[in-house]
């Protein structure tokens, strides 16, 4: 599984946020359950602007999950969309 870092973080906050996860995983019907991100902190990963974010998982630029009106991202999401913007293709047509 991938895991985002972000910079800038404290080691207390890195601890706080690990615990956290490690509660929040779980497993469905024998598959693990992967926490999702809310709109700020996927953004922030991201370095844009929450609403960007959402604007961008409107139009099916990256996988987003809206509930209601609040919009959740995958980490392995993110770093998919991190990945493919970073391939050598998409560098080309840049």
């Amino acid at each position: 599984m991938n895991h985002l870092v972000l910079e800038g973080r404290s080691r207390a906050h890195d601890r706080e946020e690990a615990g956290r996860e490690s509660r929040s995983h779980g497993s469905y019907r024998g598959k693990e359950i992967e926490i999702l991100l809310d709109s700020q902190e996927a953004a922030t990963v991201l370095g844009v602007h929450p609403r960007t974010l959402q604007r961008m998982a409107q139009r099916g630029e990256i996988a987003g999950v809206q509930v209601g009106k609040l919009w959740r991202f995958r980490g392995s999401s993110l770093a998919a969309w991190i990945d493919r913007r970073s391939s050598p293709d998409a560098l080309k047509t840049a």
